[in-house]
Parts: C-alpha cells; structure tokens; sequence
C-alpha cells in the first residue's frame, strides 16, 4: 500500500532490491549499481534521476551504501504508516462506538427498546450506515418500523 502510494519510494525499494540481487549473483557493487540503473522501469519516474547522476549514484552506493541503514529507514517508515493507520482505524472504532451509544438510547428513549437488542441489530453496520440509521430514527413510528428500514 505505501509503495503504491508513493511510486518514489517503491522505485526506490525496486532499485536497492536489485542491487542485492547482483550483489547476491556474485557482481561488485560497482556493477550490481549499474545494472540496476539500467534495469530500472522505462516508466519508473526515479530512472531519468539515476542515469543522469549515474556518477554520483555509483559513488553513493560505494560510500554510502549500507544495507541494515536502507532496511532501518524502511523499517522506521513502515512503522510510521502503520502507527499513522492504525490511529486512523482507532478513530473509526471511537466513531463507530458513539453513533451506536446514541441510536441505542435514542431507540431506548423512543420506543422503549431494548438496548442489548439493539445493539446486536446494529452491531454490524458501518458509521456510515449508522449516520443514516440517526436520522431514519426520527422518521419511524415504532422500533418495528425501524428494524424493516434496516
């Protein structure tokens, strides 16, 4: 997913990965570099950057080069997105959480139902769904009414 959001740092991930396979072939890493530059996708937004500072591309992969520092970057972004998505989740789960605490005492409220009922007729529903479901409520007549608009 972050890869595809992010085509640069796919590329990016793509080339390195392709450096360890030539290294891994029994290629130096001068090399491995330069077949990498050239086997990179023609469409690949990052092969224009790499060929025309393919000098300084070589050097950087002699000198700077450090395969557990690539994997750590990744590793700490990986990380990043994966905090990143799950407060995402954990919002949606808090979202979720209060609109079915208000439809089960607004039906309470309304209609005297029962809240557990309540809660397994609605457990399973988006917050979206939930959203409409808030103002369908105010529409029913009674909780059997209700319950056939779901």
């Amino acid at each position: 997913e972050l890869f595809a959001a992010c085509r640069p740092l796919g590329d990016y991930s793509y080339f390195i990965h392709l450096i360890n396979e030539y290294l891994k072939q029994g290629l130096e890493i001068e090399e491995a570099t330069s077949r990498a530059v050239d086997d990179m996708p023609d469409d690949s937004p990052l092969k224009p950057f790499l060929l025309k500072n393919r000098a300084e591309v070589m050097k950087a992969s002699l000198y700077e080069y450090d395969e557990k520092k690539t994997q750590e970057i990744l590793k700490r972004q990986y990380m990043r997105e994966g905090e990143k998505q799950g407060r995402k989740e954990g919002r949606e789960e808090e979202g979720l959480k209060r609109q079915l605490a208000y439809l089960r005492d607004v039906l309470k409220f309304r209609f005297s139902a029962d809240p557990d009922e309540t809660t397994a007729l609605l457990r399973e529903k988006s917050l979206e769904e939930l959203d409409a479901l808030s103002a369908v409520v105010f529409e029913c007549a009674s909780f059997e009414d209700f319950r056939e608009r779901l």
